[in-house]
């Protein structure tokens, strides 16, 4: 075994079997933001044997505040996230697989997405896309843990199937349970995400080597107030997950536009018919209206006060503008029409 996990090995109550077991585990981390990161970071030092990084973004330069791994050069060379996670992550740990996507979880690819998983771990602040993940998992399952940080406040939890209560029994729906707070409206600092990235760390390693004492509450945090709470989660009988009947994996892909909560003013546009667009032919559409700027990832597009952000899987974010039907005009003028 590898010198480098000695102190780990004499930690783990598994102890090298443990390690082994980790060694042999795939884990796919859906989000690489400021939870995503941490735990990312975490897990590729404790020897996974494979990470597999999903995310949708890019790396900007707000996020250098509370993301743990990204740095300058990365805006600088405008990187996904996941890109820009795997990267540093083959500098902390180059003998484990790390497999990088650019994507939008949705209910056409999320199956896919984590087949053959062992673990899934959620850093999302995204309610909608944390109950698709509880379906697939449910599902297929696949324990994952979720987290999510806003300001100084925290929560994560272990969902274990046929073993513990599920996401949607806790927390309902995304109808009743609204994001009245957001990074946008109440802002972030590292310290929440890097707690709570810190134990969905430690709850995945206990998961992945077997461990019994493995959290079965609701854990919520006030950084700010130093407070730490384990809320019993209960089974809600009218859960549908619960039940096998999975409407968030089973519903139709719409088309839609969406506020992000990234800490500035911005609206996500996501295609029901473009499932792959060609940067190049948009460049060359967009080059007699404004300013363009692409790459193998990603186009930047300035038009008027507008910034507008086009992907290759037709995903597009309009930043400067809070007005969704707004977005969805000029996405159809520019790009999906």
């Amino acid at each position: 075994m590898d010198e480098r996990y000695i102190a780990q090995i004499a930690a783990l109550q598994a102890g090298e079997t443990g390690q082994k077991k980790l060694s042999r585990s795939a884990v796919v981390v859906i989000g690489c933001g400021a939870i995503g990161t941490v735990t990312a970071a975490a897990l590729a030092r404790a020897g996974i044997g494979k990470i597999k990084l999903i995310d949708k973004d890019s790396v900007e330069y707000r996020d250098l505040t509370t993301h743990a791994l990204f740095d300058e050069e990365d805006v600088k060379n405008q990187l996904p996230k996941a890109m820009a996670t795997e990267r540093h992550l083959k500098t902390i740990n180059s003998a484990i697989e790390i497999q990088c996507i650019l994507v939008n979880v949705d209910p056409s690819n999320v199956e896919e997405l984590i087949s053959n998983a062992d673990l899934v771990v959620g850093g999302l602040n995204d309610n909608p896309t944390s109950f698709l993940i509880n379906d697939a998992c449910k599902k297929h399952k696949i324990p994952w843990v979720h987290g999510k940080a806003i300001a100084f406040w925290g929560t994560t939890m272990n969902i274990i199937p046929d073993a513990t209560p599920c996401y949607q029994c806790v927390f309902g729906s995304p109808l009743t349970h609204e994001r009245i707070y957001t990074v946008e409206n109440a802002g972030a600092i590292s310290s929440t995400s890097h707690i709570i990235g810190a134990l969905q760390f430690t709850e995945a390693i206990k998961i992945l080597t077997g461990s019994k004492e493995i959290n079965r509450d609701l854990i919520t945090i006030d950084v700010w107030k130093g407070t730490l709470h384990h809320l019993k989660a209960n089974y809600r009988s009218s859960c549908l997950a619960c039940a096998g009947k999975y409407q968030y994996l089973e519903g139709k892909y719409e088309a839609k536009a969406t506020r992000l909560c990234d800490g500035g003013k911005a609206v996500e546009v996501l295609s029901p018919n473009i499932r792959k667009i060609s940067l190049p032919d948009i460049a060359e559409k967009l080059s007699a209206v404004g300013q363009v700027k692409y790459n193998e990832f990603m186009l930047r597009f300035n038009f008027n006060s507008y910034e507008i952000v086009v992907f290759p899987d037709g995903r597009a974010i309009f930043k400067n503008t809070s007005d969704e039907a707004l977005a969805l005009k000029l996405y159809n003028q520019y790009i999906g029409g």
